[in-house]
């Protein structure tokens, strides 16, 4: 946290956020994160790589938050509804299934509750019919599926640091592309994903406003500090306890210092005591 208000670049992309990129891609092994302001923007990233046309369907549950069916809507994707399972609130296969036509251009998973999908079943409809695999794994931040972090097995994976999730950050999200040696595809298990330039990381999604800050990606590195250690509750306000503690140790008493600092002679409009307050 010290590091990150008292650096030249608070915004997105710097190295603090580097640093939060390199770790969940330890965690998961996804080649390629990228952070952003919510999953929400993460599954918006995931619409506009896959360069949807107009009437291109895309398959999801039809019990999840809007945010899952927004995203693609906004690229004039074509939603197709789909049962769920009953014993688990996931994707149905067997129902989906009936649901492919030529036009089906992706399936979005929702992982509820950290509950897994049956991600053999879906792998293998993609893989027969040529459609990406997107994974809405908000819920699943460190869940599993036979070994697998959820979020890395379909061809896009999309992450939720909000304050309900298991490891937060207050709000924040990440994109996440297992990719290959050739750079940020996300072709791995479909041929219909498209690929995805640096290009598109280093200008695309900064054109859109939704990098997450250095300030959040250092409480979100806190709360899995926070996590490994096994402490009761990873919430934003555990994160702010532990980012505040390194500050103090650094010589800062109060939040109201930590403001002072972090607004003078930085140009910033960064206000730390309303983001350490933040619970």
């Amino acid at each position: 946290m010290f590091e990150a208000i008292s650096s030249d670049q608070i915004a997105g992309s710097g190295p603090v956020c580097q640093q939060v990129e390199a770790e969940i891609s330890r965690m998961t092994g996804s080649r390629y994160v990228f952070l952003t302001t919510s999953c929400t923007h993460a599954l918006e990233l995931a619409a506009l790589s896959l360069d949807l046309k107009a009437d291109d369907e895309v398959i999801l549950p039809s019990f999840t938050f809007t945010s899952t069916a927004n995203a693609f809507l906004l690229r004039d994707a074509r939603l197709i509804f789909a049962d769920i399972n009953p014993a688990t609130f996931n994707l149905d296969p067997e129902d989906v299934r009936k649901r492919i036509t030529p036009r089906t251009k992706a399936i979005v998973l929702v992982h509820y509750a950290g509950m897994p999908c049956d991600m053999d079943a879906f792998r293998e409809i993609a893989r027969t019919h040529g459609i990406a695999l997107v994974e809405d794994a908000a819920q699943a931040v460190d869940a599993r599926y036979k070994g697998r972090h959820l979020g890395t097995i379909g061809d896009i994976g999309c992450f939720s640091f909000h304050s309900t999730k298991n490891i937060t950050c207050g709000e924040g999200g990440a994109f996440l592309s297992v990719g290959n040696d050739a750079g940020p595809s996300i072709g791995s298990s479909s041929s219909a994903a498209s690929g995805i330039s640096a290009a598109f990381f280093a200008t695309g999604a900064g054109s859109f406003g939704i990098a997450l800050t250095s300030v959040d990606g250092a409480r979100w590195y806190a709360a899995a500090r926070a996590s490994d250690a096994g402490e009761a509750g990873t919430t934003s306000r555990s994160a702010t306890c532990i980012a505040r503690a390194d500050c103090q140790r650094r010589g800062f008493s109060s939040a109201s210092a930590l403001s002072t600092t972090a607004m003078s002679g930085r140009g910033s409009s960064l206000n730390a005591t309303d983001e350490s307050d933040r619970a």
